[in-house]
């Protein structure tokens, strides 16, 4: 049995949203020692985790509940119902609670047996990307600290580049340059697309740290780049972005495509021709493939265990 201290840490879910949902909606219902004391089962946890990731998606706890209200009696709380979580979504959930009580052992463990059973893309789409949102969030709502936010980066971005390095390529020439503009901080989700495109052989230079707009196209020029890859995130200032993506694509020669990618990129509509916009990690694959970049056709299902 798990105190309401600890079922809030696990969930993210504050002590005061417990006890106001119990009072107004009869969920979730503990049993209660002598003294009063609230006692949660690990059933309770694991259908709060799935109410917390339904909220994060939009839902409404009411309607949630109501959900909740309507399934059978004898339906277990971790069965294979569309609202149960898969086992990506229960290890990321893991993670956030590590993080929240300061466990780096338990985060470290988490992220690397999650790697052991899945290809760099199934990680990337599965538990990195996802996870790095879900920081994000529980930074914005001031539950993590900026320390907790900068140690899950440091971790994720150790592993990524470790596996990074193992990658052998179709040749010795970088063919995607991958970087942020100046002003743009966030810059692990170019670890996460190096990541990928190693997978299958695409050879990425990555210059992580900002880059003014005249060095990103001396260094597209100088390594004989054929795709120049920005991401920006929600942070960039969105009022500036247009006016970059339109003067890169005029100053890179036309040869060379430009894909943008990123939360910052989101509602971005003035899009001039020459521009891709990467979306997801499947279509990113997808262009490489087609242009001939990826020095495989596939990536594996299961990642080989050694």
């Amino acid at each position: 049995m798990f105190s309401i201290g600890v079922v809030a840490r696990q969930t993210g879910i504050e002590i005061g949203t417990l006890r106001k949902w119990e009072s107004r909606y009869g969920f979730p219902q503990p049993e209660r020692q002598d003294s009063g004391q609230r006692n949660y089962s690990e059933s309770d946890i694991t259908t709060l985790l799935q109410i917390s990731r339904r909220i994060a998606n939009g839902e409404r706890i009411g309607g949630i509940i109501r959900d909740l209200d309507q399934q059978p009696e004898d339906t277990p709380a971790n069965s294979a119902t569309p609202g149960a979580l898969s086992d990506s979504e229960k290890a990321n959930a893991a993670a956030i609670a590590a993080l929240l009580v300061a466990d780096f052992v338990q985060l470290r463990h988490l992220l690397e047996n999650t790697l052991s059973e899945r290809t760099l893309f199934s990680y990337v789409e599965e538990i990195a990307a996802p996870l790095t949102a879900m920081v994000g969030e529980q930074w914005a709502l001031g539950k993590l600290p900026i320390h907790a936010e900068h140690l899950y980066s440091s971790v994720i971005e150790s592993i990524l580049t470790r596996e990074t390095g193992l990658a052998k390529y179709k040749s010795q020439a970088p063919g995607v340059l991958l970087t942020s503009p100046a002003g743009e901080h966030h810059t692990l989700g170019l670890s996460m697309v190096k990541a990928v495109l190693s997978e299958i052989g695409v050879d990425c230079l990555h210059l992580p740290g900002t880059l003014p707009l005249t060095e990103i196209v001396a260094a597209a020029r100088a390594y004989q780049i054929k795709v120049v890859g920005v991401s920006v995130s929600c942070h960039y200032p969105r009022r500036m972005l247009p006016a970059l993506i339109k003067k890169l694509r005029k100053a890179l020669p036309e040869e060379i495509c430009l894909w943008f990618g990123g939360a910052g990129m989101y509602r971005i509509v003035d899009i001039p021709p020459g521009v891709s916009v990467i979306t997801s990690m499947r279509q990113l694959l997808s262009i490489c493939q087609s242009m001939n970049l990826a020095g495989k056709s596939t990536v594996p299902a299961v990642k080989a265990i050694s």
